[in-house]
Formats: structure tokens, sequence, C-alpha cells
């Protein structure tokens, strides 16, 4: 890792809620070259090496290091980014003086970095000419698509993704991936059908209940006095088209992909809440003679509520308009 060659500068972002802080540092390079494998398609590990520590206040370092070269094939990363002032001096003349600036966000490191997680990230950089990322043991998909978002690091298709098992608990590793990866392909299919709904019916508010299949609609909005909409197809194409009510029942579970759901959306225009409701999904209500022994079941489900906002007034466009409008040259 040429440790002793390192010029180390780091940067604290400072938790507003605790008074812990993330700390990323990393080192400058030499000004050797880098050895490619020009058969495998990837970098190997002879070469300069740049070297990155992640800090946490009160606990351990986490550390990882990527090939130089690696760094300079992907310059759009945020790695990259950082890092290019240093490695831009070294070629030049051999030394490193500039701070590359890294801030690390306190929720993505602090929730998803795990002491395999720079492994992860090294693999992304020096995987072979197949494109395939292999995702090192004990590495949660959810993490890694964090992290991944955070340093800009495209990881493509998820199905393509290859989880590597070296111990045994990696089992329920790459199971609970699969099941995230198809969570987020109908979490796709329920935002098409959430633009299909508000097209075919126009209105201010849309409500959408996330259903399970063993629920009642009718006898939920009979007993909430509201009707809501529900996302899925029922038969046919439709089904294939937007999915199963419980498909959606059970992305709406991740928190990731709600905030993803809400952010597609809100792209659009329009404005989004989600709320968990205690709503009554079957018993006596609605029947002439029930059973003295028939009793109410009641659960939580998920509710997602669209409003489309009114217009901003023309002035306050033209003036939004104009602070966005680029400055326009004059010649000389």
């Amino acid at each position: 890792h040429r440790r002793s060659e390192a010029l180390e500068t780091s940067n604290r972002l400072v938790d507003p809620s605790s008074s812990r802080f993330v700390g990323v540092t990393t080192g400058a390079v030499s000004s050797k070259k880098t050895r490619v494998n020009r058969h495998a398609g990837r970098f190997d590990d002879d070469g300069p090496m740049v070297l990155f520590r992640v800090t946490f206040g009160g606990e351990p370092s986490s550390e990882f290091s990527v090939p130089l070269e690696a760094l300079k094939a992907h310059p759009s990363t945020m790695l990259s980014v950082w890092t290019q002032p240093r490695w831009s001096a070294a070629d030049e003349d051999g030394d490193a003086n500039s701070d590359p600036h890294i801030i690390a966000p306190v929720d993505v490191v602090e929730q998803s970095w795990t002491p395999e997680m720079g492994t992860a990230v090294r693999k992304w950089y020096t995987r072979g000419s197949d494109g395939v990322v292999r995702v090192p043991s004990k590495v949660e998909l959810r993490d890694l698509l964090a992290v991944a978002d955070w340093l800009l690091l495209d990881l493509g298709d998820l199905h393509r993704l290859h989880f590597e098992d070296e111990a045994e608990e990696d089992f329920a590793r790459t199971l609970r991936a699969k099941a995230y990866v198809s969570c987020r392909e109908t979490l796709l299919k329920g935002v098409a059908n959430v633009k299909n709904v508000m097209r075919t019916k126009p209105d201010k508010t849309y409500t959408f209940m996330f259903y399970e299949s063993t629920d009642s609609s009718t006898y939920v909005q009979r007993a909430c006095a509201q009707s809501f909409l529900e996302l899925g197809g029922r038969y046919g194409t439709d089904l294939q088209t937007y999915g199963h009510r419980d498909a959606h029942a059970r992305w709406a579970q991740y928190e990731a992909l709600r905030t993803e759901c809400s952010r597609i959306l809100e792209a659009c225009g329009v404005q989004t809440k989600w709320t968990q409701r205690y709503l009554e999904l079957s018993g006596p209500r609605g029947l002439d003679f029930p059973p003295p022994e028939l009793d109410a079941v009641h659960g939580h489900r998920w509710c997602f509520t669209v409003t489309v906002p009114d217009a901003e007034p023309a002035a306050k466009r033209r003036k939004l308009d104009r602070e966005h409008a680029a400055p326009e040259t004059t010649s000389a």
C-alpha cells in the first residue's frame, strides 16, 4: 500500500444529531506506473496504489486501496474526482500536496459502511472485461447500493452481480439480495402504475393503499369510510405490466425503496407522502347477523399519497427563469 509515501489529509463532517464524526483520509501516490493485465482486462496490484481510510468516531478505521490506473480509467467516479489533483501532480513532478476535499455523508457511511465494503469498492474498480461486479462475503446489497450511489459507481444490471460465498451466513445474504432486486423491479412497475392512474383520472390528490392478497379492499374502505386506489394488476397484461398487489406490499416494507419511489415521482413535479395506517381488515362490519365470536382483525398497511401542486404564479416563474438563465456573454 506504500503507506510510507502517504501524505495524508482528512476531512470531518459533523453529525448534527450527535458528537460523532466520519472522516475519509486519502494518501499521495508515487510516480511509478501500474501494470495493466490486457488479457484479463483488469488492473494488477503491483503498481502504485491510492490508500483510503474511513474513520468513525470512537471506532476502528476501515482501510482499502485502489490502483492508481484504475482510478484514472474511471474519471467520473467520486474517488477519482476527489483524488485527481493528487495523482495529476504525481504524474507531473512525483509529488502531490493538494487537498482533495473528501467529504463523507454521515448517514451513508455510518449506516452502510462495513469492514468488507472497501474490498467491494476495490473490486468494482478492478473488475474484468466481462464487467461482472463481484460482491465480497458479508457485504449486503442494500449497503452496497447506498455506497455505490454516493461514490457514483454504476453497478449495472443487478442480476449480474456475483455474490461470493465464503461463509455459511452468505447463503441467507444472497437470498436477501435476490429478494431486494425483485422488489426494486416491482417498484418501477408501481411507479408506472401510479403514473398511468394519474393520466387516466386527472385529479388533485391520489391515495394508494398497499393491500395484501388476503385483504378485502371493499371491507377496508367500508370500515374507513374512505376510498383508496390500489397498485397492481389482477389479470393478464395488467398483472404482467404492473405486478401483483403482494409484490407491491413487499417492496413498500423497505424504507430505501419508499424513498426511491418518492424521489422518482417528485422529479415529475408532484408531492408525495408515506404513512403507515392501522386498519380494520376484516370482521362483523356489514353483516346482518354476525356470529358473536367473530371479532375484527386489524393490521398495519402502507399508504401513499400523491398530490399535484398548484402552478406557481407567472411572475414567480419568470423570476425563476431569469435566475436560472445562463449569463449573456458580451463581445469585446
